[in-house]
Parts: C-alpha cells; sequence; structure tokens
C-alpha cells in the first residue's frame, strides 16, 4: 500500500477527523481495575484524554550479529516448489532464501512473476502462533543448459524477514511448465547491523527490529521504543481490539522504500515499512516525531480483531476498504493521549501536530 495516496483523500477526510473528537468521552471507561492502585491507563487529567503510565513500559535492546547459512530441503509438488522439513531461523532476522530450479518451458518472465508463500511460527506445536505471508521481491539468474540439466537453470533467491523461528514454504504454481525439478538451494540468516527492540507493557508489547547506526545512542533507541509502544497502546484503547504482541521490522527489503504492510496471523501481527532512513533520522536528532508509514501501519492493525485478511486486502475498485480510516484512526488515537499532544506526524517531509496534518495548504 502506498501511503502517498492520502494526499487524494486528504481534504474529504478533514471533516471526519475533527467529528472523531466527540468520541473523546468514550475514554472516560478507562479499561482498568478501580482497585488498581497504578493503573497503566487511566483519564488523570479528568479531559477525556488517556494517559498511559509510561514507568510500566521496559524497553530491552539486543544487538544482532553474525551470517548462517545451511542448505535447503525442498521438494517439486503440483508444479511447486515446497520446503520439506522445517527450517529454523534466529527471530526477525533478513533471509536469503536461494533455490535452482529447471523446467520445460520455464521462461524469464515466469520467473520474474514468482512469489513465495511463506508461514511463520514461534511454536511449532500452537498453530495459532503464526503469520502467512507472500512474498515476490526476489533475484535471478540463468545458467545455459549442460549435459544433466537441458533446459538451464533459473537462480532464485528471495528476501524477506524471519517473522517467526519456523518457516515452511511454498512457491505459486508454474502450471504451464513440464518436468520441473528442483536442484538445490540454500537459507542465509543474517541478523548483523541490527536492533531487536522488545517492550513490554501491561496491555499490548510491541517487538521492533531496526537498523543498529552508530550515530544513535541506545537510550535513544529506548525513547523511540517507548513512544511508538505508546501509541499501540493508544489505539488498542480506542479500539478496544488486543493483539497482546504486535511486531513491526523498520527495515523490511522485500518492500519499495515509502511503502509499508500489515499482516495479521490467528495470534500474531505484523507491520512493516521500508522508510527507515527518515525514521532512524529523527530517532537520531531526539525529535519527538511519528512517520507516516509508521501511524498507517500500525493503525491498520487495530481496524479489525478477527478475519483481518478477507476484510483488509483490496476490493475491485483498487483500494483497500480501510486505506482512508487507517489514518483518521490513527490522528485520533494520537490526539485522544496526553502523552502523544506533542508529538509531530512527518507528512511529505512536513513535521505537524495532530490537528493539522491533513489540512492541505
Amino acid at each position: 500500500m502506498n501511503p502517498n495516496r492520502k494526499k487524494k483523500l486528504f481534504a474529504a477526510l478533514l471533516a471526519g477527523v475533527l467529528s472523531f473528537s466527540a468520541m473523546t468521552g468514550m475514554f472516560d471507561r478507562v479499561g482498568i481495575s478501580a482497585a488498581e492502585e497504578k493503573p497503566f491507563i487511566s483519564d488523570t487529567d479528568g479531559n477525556g484524554k488517556i494517559n498511559i503510565d509510561e514507568s510500566q513500559i521496559r524497553v530491552d535492546i539486543t544487538q544482532g550479529s553474525g551470517v548462517n547459512g545451511t542448505s535447503l530441503d525442498a521438494v517439486v509438488d503440483a508444479k511447486k516448489v515446497k520446503s520439506n522439513s522445517t527450517i529454523q531461523v534466529p527471530l526477525l532476522s533478513r533471509i536469503n532464501l536461494t533455490m535452482e530450479i529447471s523446467a520445460d518451458g520455464l521462461t524469464e518472465e515466469m520467473v520474474s512473476n514468482m512469489y513465495l508463500n511463506v508461514t511463520a511460527m514461534n511454536n511449532s506445536s500452537d498453530p495459532a502462533d503464526s503469520t502467512w505471508n507472500s512474498y515476490s521481491k526476489k533475484t535471478y539468474s540463468y545458467t545455459e543448459p549442460t549435459g544433466d540439466r537441458p533446459f538451464g537453470t533459473y537462480t532464485v533467491t528471495f528476501n524477506f524477514p524471519a517473522y517467526g523461528t519456523d518457516l515452511t514454504f511454498y512457491t505459486n504454481s508454474l502450471s504451464d511448465v513440464t518436468d520441473l525439478q528442483f536442484h538445490g538451494g540454500a537459507v542465509v540468516t543474517s541478523l548483523s547491523g541490527l536492533y531487536v527492540i522488545n517492550v513490554d507493557t501491561p496491555r499490548e508489547d510491541v517487538r521492533i527490529r531496526v537498523p543498529a547506526k552508530s550515530d544513535i545512542s541506545t537510550a535513544e533507541y529506548k525513547t523511540w521504543a517507548t513512544r511508538v509502544a505508546v501509541y499501540v497502546n493508544a489505539l488498542s484503547e480506542l479500539t478496544n481490539f488486543r493483539h497482546n504482541r504486535f511486531t513491526i521490522v523498520m527495515d523490511d527489503e522485500s518492500l519499495l522504500p515509502g511503502y509499508g504492510g500489515v499482516y495479521l496471523g490467528d495470534g500474531e501481527i505484523t507491520c512493516s515499512t521500508q522508510n527507515t532512513n527518515k525514521i532512524t533520522a529523527y530517532i537520531a536528532n531526539g525529535e519527538n516525531k511519528i512517520e507516516w508509514v509508521e501511524m498507517h501501519e500500525i493503525s491498520h492493525a487495530y481496524g479489525r480483531e478477527t478475519n483481518f485478511g478477507s476484510w483488509y486486502y483490496y476490493s475491485n475498485s483498487g483500494y483497500s476498504s480501510d486505506e482512508v480510516y487507517t489514518n483518521v484512526r490513527g490522528i485520533t488515537a494520537i490526539q485522544n493521549c496526553d502523552n502523544l499532544q506533542d508529538t509531530k506526524i512527518v507528512s511529505d517531509d512536513k513535521a505537524l501536530p495532530y490537528d493539522s496534518v491533513m489540512i492541505k495548504n
């Protein structure tokens, strides 16, 4: 999805955003027991806006390292290449999955259009703790026919993040070829140059992968990660949806720059973007900002609690039913949270407060 689509929608949305201020009354219900001494979410100022107790947020940062590789165990089934066993990988690592294939009738166009369907699980005994994603970004090369490979060989490499530790996959069907063969491959994982940040809260936990920049201190990363967790919990309070754990990949190389995606499995929700340079720039400067693509993609996850995929994805008109509402929902969550009143939203390289970011100047 392209966050720039908002340009066509801002004027029409302005009245809707402002009218959402009427919803602040809903926060008279703070969602916690009155018997609790120190509630995580409350209306401490009596202004109808929520206040999130940031002292109850715990942030742990781990720096990844190392590159590891293993051979790919795969088979051909119904003109698809599929995993023959579970692939175990470090959580949130970058993955390059390479396969060598040949077939009678296999063309460069077919290879260019290949995609990989990946199921990522964090507990192989619990199918509910999984996500399913499809990846089409790849590199490939061709080797001329040899005696044992008379149709030539394509070497195809898919790049994607590991949203779980146990992976299985299958490609799309190459239905127009015959004698499809898998000749081997490899899985290379890396956490080098990355931070994995775990943010624990009494409500929605957040797990983030982000590049480890030498000019950004761990304290600055923690401040930013805390703000992301506050925004996630403000959305959860606004919608009354609970996902319990939210995974965000801030440098998803399977996406084009400036784009994002959100995926919901039965028990795991993930958000990704390839807008990393803008985001790390304001983290380094200690600025109280949220990038539009962050706000937009994370908010998608709180448009619905269950059956997410069947509702979210694009309609025949070319737009998801949530492409507009996600912006309204995100800005409303910021508007209705005391902690985020001074947070600027970065849109078209301008940093604006929530009450003017959707006004066309």
